[in-house]
């Protein structure tokens, strides 16, 4: 069987690990500054605040941005449900906007009107599959971004956001592996250090009101985070080698789109868009091969509000993840696009 996703291992992962070991430093340690510093280096942004996860690094942003008790656009539809519960615990109200049927990111237009009706002021714009979103576009509409790069962690390498912040995940699916954990990414320091405030109380000297979260970032998931920042080249390279075998077999087939955009530096996932009338011969075909087939999207709203959301409407039951991960083999490309090429036949 051909997964979805599977995890690959490296032994620099094991000496940083085997050194928290020696050290008994789980909990804090020296790689916690090492990956912080990375960071920041690598997006080019003057602060790093770590977290627990990607859904406790929205929080903690809407949090530290004084966001309650206000309304704020998401997208209507996810691969998960953390932007969604992130608003709610965070004593907001979600407001969903249609996709874009191209990349899957939250859509300007629709994104324009919900503005204008509801005179709204924030948005969390998710960056799905490594398609970087319009942050620019809902800057110019006066919004305060949240940007959701949990799934675009390579292709923000190559850009410079214009998000009041940037959120990540190092959960093992999310293009680098930390085994888990987030990270807020900006360059106010006042929003800095009101986040870093949130995250744990390890300054806490004498009772206090405020609020404080025990999210923080384990020094072994920084360790493996840190093994993993070593070597993002290799990994780049073998996902862009990936993605144009795929990008070759696809080539000319009108009845599939490959969700991307012209942002999308690195793919983190490598996800197909398809008619209705090939569905169930891709479903048959990658089953009887042993292929995994994920579905992609699922409804983030109730379906009183889908029916509205024309976009979604088209693509959420019918996008489609291929096996995409650093550790494919040659043998396993080849019977993806085998795969690919016999449902077209």
């Amino acid at each position: 069987m051909i997964p979805y996703f599977r995890l690959s291992s490296n032994k620099k992962e094991l000496e940083e690990l085997t050194k928290v070991h020696q050290n008994s430093s789980w909990a804090n340690g020296e790689y916690i500054k090492k990956v912080e510093e990375q960071l920041k280096i690598l997006f080019k942004k003057q602060h790093v605040v770590l977290t627990s996860n990607g859904n406790s690094a929205l929080f903690v942003a809407l949090k530290a941005l004084g966001i309650k008790g206000q309304e704020v656009i998401v997208p209507c539809a996810s691969t998960c449900f953390a932007i969604t519960n992130a608003v709610i615990t965070s004593g907001n109200k979600p407001i969903f906007c249609d996709v874009n049927e191209s990349d899957g990111n939250c859509n300007v237009e629709h994104v324009t009107r919900l503005v204008k009706q509801h005179n709204i002021n924030y948005i969390i714009s998710a960056n799905f599959a490594g398609n970087l979103s319009a942050t620019s576009e809902f800057k110019k509409l006066g919004l305060t971004v949240i940007e959701d790069a949990c799934q675009s962690f390579h292709s923000s390498l190559f850009s410079s956001s214009e998000a009041d912040v940037q959120v990540f995940s190092f959960y093992p699916t999310k293009g680098i592996n930390g085994i888990d954990g987030g990270a807020l990414v900006l360059n106010d320091s006042d929003l800095a250090q009101k986040a870093s405030k949130l995250v744990y109380y390890d300054d806490q000297t004498s009772f206090e009101t405020s609020e404080r979260y025990n999210f923080r970032f384990l020094n072994a998931h920084a360790a493996v985070l840190h093994a993993n920042l070593a070597h993002i080249k290799t990994t780049q390279e073998r996902l862009t080698q990936i993605r144009n075998s795929y990008l070759a077999t696809l080539q000319g087939k009108k009845e599939v789109n490959v969700l991307t955009n012209g942002n999308s530096k690195i793919s983190q996932r490598f996800v197909i868009y398809v008619d209705e009338s090939l569905k169930a011969k891709l479903n048959e075909t990658f089953k009887a091969k042993q292929i995994a087939l994920s579905p992609f999207f699922t409804w983030n709203c109730s379906k009183e509000e889908q029916i509205q959301l024309v976009n979604a409407s088209k693509i959420v039951n019918n996008t489609f993840c291929l096996p995409y991960f650093e550790d494919l083999s040659d043998d396993e490309i080849n019977s993806v696009n085998q795969a690919l090429k016999h449902v077209f036949t």
